[in-house]
């Protein structure tokens, strides 16, 4: 019986070469965007999870005042030592400083920037499931000036050799002690290290600044220990020892740092959004698929009367019709498993992740889609096997009509047709809000001019060099404009402190951000100044003067900030200057209160240089000025970067991806509609063939034959546009993050255009054809 079947149903697909070849491409596609989505969000979900101990190890961080959505994930360095002696819920605990951007020489031709790194201590081995190769995870690191390599660093520093014991540089030309190589860290860690160094003289210096949060702090947990009791005996830590800070510390687990790092969420939008659009996709083939199904049948009326006159059962008829459906969506199951092999490595590209499947790992994904495409094949031949069945096979074999209630299943199939256009419209209009938002994001005015700007930081110990000096020697060269210095810079570092202010509660500190910089911060960045001077040579007790921006001013409650007071420790400072907003952490946050303080031009510490130059010699100004401050810091190790190159792009990075994904999708959907209208248009034309024929015979024009078979559809489809206004308002809602693109009805216009488009690309062809075809012909169709 099932050989019978499976023949039938080949035989039928013989026959309607053409829709059958749509039904299974686009249920294909549909099945193939749904796997990779799923793998994706996967992916994402099982961030950190290689680690053994994965759901015992926590985070500390801090929020202010109560509120969890102020949160900061750093801490202070004490916090570790406080929790390891005093707690004993906790196995073990750790403080680590992450590093970015350094610069490691094994010698002069082996020098490289490391993109990421960290320091901790041998703990670290102990706590996370960082595999080492070479070396003892028990003291590995517990010698200042020793380091862990991964296996890719030590072969790029030392090719060819064993590195464990070989000496390796950092910018400072420090000597660090290779101890130790282990596996690199896994691509879904969000540790993510090229190399861990000994934290042993950071912890001597930070052993007791509790003001200073500048460090991770990780904590395993005993097995059974509550997590709600470790966060009762944490919370105060800050209070009990910095009296005035209101920060409260609490546990956040491991499995949620990836996608919610601050609890609040936001990139668990995101996972939202793919999840979202894979269902989308997958319904969009699934109601393709049934509306091509439901057409076809149809077609096969004659069929099932003779079918029926020869004896054949209701209940045969039945199967039939079920059997051929599920047989076509597991041929469509079979090639889309194909077609995900095929797409995978340009998938994991566009969305530059490592995602790999395998027939026997992801088993569960396979058989749950392989489900879920049987009962779309079972909902799809539901019609013609129940209703079909049943119905008078005399008047079938005479014509007379097709099957009961025709008009009731084409009022059915519009309404299939009219889903389908508000699911495709769904997706392209996302789409389009992604395309704006990342484009958005990466035009938005700052509020400073970072075109033409050059950066570096040089961690130095010549305190005998004179800012000044260097500055006349940079400023010879008539390609570089301006020079500045300073403590951090905008979207690349930035520093928190705690203050108090003139009118401001006496027993509460405020968080500000802040900056050290010289006189000429301001004119390199061109950030405008709304009040008030800038710093100026001409000033010498501008060292206890100081600058804030328009949001300090509204936070403080001023109305005039010139000549009021902020206190940070023990040290007043006098406002002389407001400066207009700008972004100085990423995009992703709103603008906090600032204070820029004068920086006191001594370069015997690390600091952070910015260079205005000739915007068309950007090159030649880098190498130029890399040979000037070489001559300058003999000892140290830095390299030249172009302002965007080196910024803290991570958001938009974030972004961005979202964007190449949506938009891969996008067009995955748009060739299943395109698949599934086409399908339909050549339905609806050959069942309208007759009926053009003799209107073209009573003298009507090929644009009313044309609008004959497409009408319905972009009526349908603009009904669909106007319901799916409400789309932009949702995603700028559920879009995080403090900047988003506001839509407009150019928005709106774009998706009504482009979804016209794709009918008229889909069915403008074949509807032509038939309006123009010779009315003989048409009459003797059949």
């Amino acid at each position: 019986m099932l050989r019978h079947f499976i023949n039938i149903a080949l035989r039928n697909i013989r026959r309607n070469r053409l829709l059958s070849f749509i039904q299974i491409v686009g249920l294909s596609l549909g099945i193939t965007a749904f796997i990779l989505i799923v793998k994706y969000v996967e992916y994402e979900k099982n961030w950190d999870a290689f680690n053994t101990n994965f759901d015992r190890i926590y985070r500390v961080q801090e929020y202010k005042k109560g509120d969890k959505l102020d949160v900061n994930t750093l801490t202070s360095f004490p916090v570790s030592g406080y929790m390891k002696n005093n707690l004993p819920e906790v196995e073990e605990v750790i403080s680590i400083d992450t590093e970015k951007n350094r610069i490691f020489s094994s010698s002069p031709e082996l020098t490289f920037i490391e993109q990421f790194g960290a320091s901790a201590s041998s703990d670290v081995f102990d706590i996370f499931s960082f595999k080492l190769i070479q070396g003892n995870k028990v003291d590995v690191l517990d010698q200042p000036n020793s380091i862990v390599l991964s296996q890719s660093m030590a072969q790029k520093f030392f090719p060819g050799k064993n590195a464990v014991g070989e000496i390796i540089y950092d910018k400072e030309k420090n000597e660090l002690l290779v101890t130790g190589i282990m596996e690199d860290i896994p691509a879904n860690s969000h540790i993510t290290a090229a190399y861990i160094r000994s934290i042993i003289k950071e912890s001597d210096k930070n052993a007791n600044e509790w003001g200073n949060t500048s460090f991770m702090t990780y904590v395993l947990l005993r097995p059974g220990a509550l997590v709600s009791a470790v966060d009762y005996q944490i919370r105060n830590i800050y209070k009990d020892h910095l009296p005035l800070n209101k920060s409260e510390l609490y546990l956040h687990p491991l499995k949620k740092i990836h996608l919610e790092p601050d609890g609040s969420g936001n990139s668990k939008s995101i996972v939202f959004f793919y999840s979202l659009m894979g269902v989308l996709i997958l319904l969009l083939a699934k109601v393709n698929f049934m509306n091509l199904s439901t057409s076809m049948s149809t077609k096969r009326s004659k069929e099932i009367g003779i079918r029926k006159t020869n004896g054949s059962s209701k209940q045969k008829i039945r199967w039939q019709f079920l059997s051929e459906s599920i047989i076509i969506s597991v041929l469509a199951f079979i090639i889309a498993l194909a077609l995900t092999f095929i797409c995978l490595p340009f998938f994991s590209t566009v969305v530059k992740r490592e995602i790999t499947l395998s027939v026997l790992n992801d088993a569960g994904l396979i058989i749950l889609t392989l489900g879920i495409i049987i009962i779309a094949g079972f909902l799809a031949g539901i019609y013609p096997a129940y209703i079909a069945a049943g119905y008078n096979p005399i008047k079938m074999l005479k014509g007379q009509g097709h099957f009961p209630g025709t008009k009731r299943k084409s009022y059915g199939m519009m309404v299939m047709v009219y889903v389908q256009f508000i699911l495709s419209t769904i997706l392209f209009g996302s789409s389009i809000w992604m395309y704006r938002q990342v484009n958005f994001l990466e035009n938005k005015e700052v509020g400073f001019d970072k075109e033409y700007l050059l950066h570096t930081r040089i961690p130095s110990n010549n305190s005998h060099v004179s800012y000044d000096v260097l500055r006349n020697e940079l400023l010879s060269n008539p390609d570089i404009k301006n020079v500045s210095v300073s403590g951090n810079t905008p979207l690349h570092h930035s520093w928190n402190t705690t203050v108090f202010y003139e009118a401001g509660p006496n027993d509460e500190l405020t968080p500000v951000q802040y900056n050290k910089a010289c006189f000429d911060f301001i004119n390199t960045y061109n950030f405008t100044l709304l009040k008030g001077r800038n710093f100026s040579r001409e000033y010498t007790t501008d060292v206890n003067k100081c600058l804030v921006n328009e949001t300090a001013v509204r936070k403080f409650g001023w109305k005039n900030a010139i000549g009021k007071w902020i206190q940070d420790g023990g040290k007043k400072y006098e406002v002389i200057g407001v400066l207009k907003d700008f972004n100085q952490g990423n995009l992703n946050t709103f603008i906090e209160p600032y204070v820029l303080l004068l920086h006191d031009g001594n370069l015997d510490q690390s600091t952070c240089f910015t260079f205005l130059v000739n915007s068309e010699k950007i090159n030649q100004s880098k190498r130029e000025v890399k040979n000037t401050l070489a001559g300058f810091f003999p000892n140290s190790i830095f390299n030249i970067y172009e302002f965007e190159e080196d910024s803290n792009r991570k958001v938009l990075e974030i972004w961005t991806n979202v964007r190449n994904t949506s938009g891969f999708f996008t067009i995955l959907a748009i060739i299943i509609a395109l698949v599934g209208i086409f399908g339909l248009v050549v339905f609806l034309t050959q069942q309208k063939i007759k009926e053009i024929g003799v209107r073209k015979v009573h003298g009507a024009k090929t644009i009313q034959m044309f609008l004959l078979t497409t009408n319905k559809l972009i009526v349908l489809l603009l009904i669909a546009i106007l319901n799916v206004v409400p789309v932009f308002p949702i995603l700028q809602r559920l879009t995080p993050g403090a900047y988003k693109y506001q839509a407009t009805v150019w928005d709106v216009l774009l998706v009504a255009i482009g979804s016209i488009l794709i009918i008229i690309i889909s069915s403008g062809f074949l509807a032509y054809k038939a309006a123009t075809r010779n009315p003989v012909e048409a009459l003797r169709y059949e």
